[in-house]
């Protein structure tokens, strides 16, 4: 893990907020996250069954929340989810 760059420790059970998760990028990222135990919140705008993301499970492991960066604004993205997680 931490010949990639991903120190484990540092990583385990950290929050992490993801946006574009369902890309080619995220999707690996999301992986690699996964895999040093953060704690993934993937901000997703539209569902794409092809993606990594949701192909190989991994949609499964994380926290999804449901929107648009653009047009909503990280803050607000990241306020709802808190709002929503309890």
């Amino acid at each position: 893990m931490e010949s990639m760059g991903l120190n484990k420790d540092f990583w385990r059970r950290r929050p992490t907020f993801v946006t574009g998760a369902t890309g080619l990028v995220g999707g690996w990222l999301v992986r690699r996250l996964i895999e040093a135990e953060a704690d993934v919140v993937c901000l997703v705008r539209d569902g794409v069954p092809q993606s990594e993301l949701v192909r190989s499970g991994l949609v499964d492991k994380v926290k999804v929340v449901r929107g648009d960066a653009l047009e909503e604004g990280l803050e607000q993205a990241i306020a709802r989810w808190q709002k929503n997680k309890h």
